[in-house]
């Protein structure tokens, strides 16, 4: 697979990184147990989400960095139906935010 070092070097870098900040993170799964969640979500990760969900399968108790990210467990992620409607709201606060940024730049036409 090509890329596949800058695969690791990313995946132990983004590790160091969030254990350095206190971040408890749980064990990785399987290649299979990942390779499940896929099947179950009917979705396929990205290389690099894959190798990453094999060392650290989300942080502990929901926990969360500085910039409030928190990465959940695959076990914890809710039903389609649901990931698609907070995916909706995610949506919607981002572009506000970026509306209220623009607008405070003063371009009158961005909506």
């Amino acid at each position: 697979m090509e890329g596949s070092s800058d695969i690791l070097i990313w995946t132990e870098q983004t590790i160091s990184t969030w254990t350095k900040s206190g971040i408890k993170l749980q064990s990785g799964l399987s290649l299979d147990a990942v390779m499940h969640f896929e099947e179950q979500l009917n979705f396929q990760f990205p290389p690099d989400f894959k190798e990453l969900c094999q060392k650290v399968n989300g942080f502990e108790d929901f926990d969360w960095n500085k910039y409030m990210f928190s990465l959940w467990s695959l076990e914890s992620i809710p039903s389609s139906k649901y990931i698609f409607s907070m995916q909706r709201v995610a949506n919607s606060f981002a572009t506000k935010l970026i509306c209220k940024t623009k607008n405070s730049y003063g371009n009158k036409n961005w909506r």
